[in-house]
């Protein structure tokens, strides 16, 4: 049988795996993924879907031991390196997540590093760094400006940290992405902030 029957025959197996696994029936999602395994031994869609489902069931151990059997097979790849730093970050070990979000983002060809950016800043907000989650979100938009939910984080952590000017630039910056209703709530936030302003002056 060829590698690409093996791989088929595993992809099959890796779509049954995951349909189990959102409906909650996590051992016939394992069985599926170890028939899919014992198809294409080191197919790296299988090793993902190991670690997700150990991501899953909460065996974190097993899962961090999955990616890094994964990454010695395919050091290079940028989908294995993005979601190991975004399990890292789930575990609250931000260096190191931040450490693989690096990596992936030095990744030639990489078509997702506004992903790894938008990622790593919520990771960093996550950990309580505010300025550093506004840089890594700041580069994100700066990878992808057409993309709306990222320039709706970003300017809500502006909003969060009292940074309005620079909400309000970058909104002035990309008002045609938004909707009407959009930018008619974004233009009451500003407003308001700027009554605020006013009122606070005069006293």
């Amino acid at each position: 049988m060829s590698n690409v029957d093996n791989t088929q025959i595993a992809d099959n197996r890796l779509t049954l795996a995951m349909a189990y696994l959102e409906r909650g029936q996590s051992k016939k999602a394992l069985t599926n993924l170890y028939r899919a395994q014992r198809a294409a031994p080191h197919y790296l869609p299988t090793l993902m879907a190991f670690a997700h489902y150990y991501t899953t069931v909460k065996e974190t151990e097993r899962a961090t031991t999955t990616y890094h059997k994964a990454l010695q097979h395919y050091p290079h790849n940028s989908q294995l390196l993005h979601n190991f730093a975004v399990f890292l970050c789930q575990q609250t070990h931000y260096i190191q997540a931040q450490h693989y979000f690096d990596k992936a983002i030095k990744q030639p060809y990489y078509q997702n590093v506004a992903l790894s950016y938008d990622s790593a800043a919520q990771c960093w907000w996550r950990a309580r760094e505010k300025d550093k989650a506004i840089r890594f979100m700041q580069q994100a938009v700066n990878h992808a400006p057409s993309r709306p939910h990222m320039l709706v984080r970003l300017l809500r952590m502006y909003i969060e940290e009292d940074r309005y000017e620079e909400a309000e630039h970058v909104y002035q910056q990309h008002q045609q992405l938004f909707s009407r209703a959009q930018q008619q709530g974004w233009e009451t936030i500003f407003h308001r902030h700027h009554t605020t302003e006013s009122v606070l002056a005069a006293q």
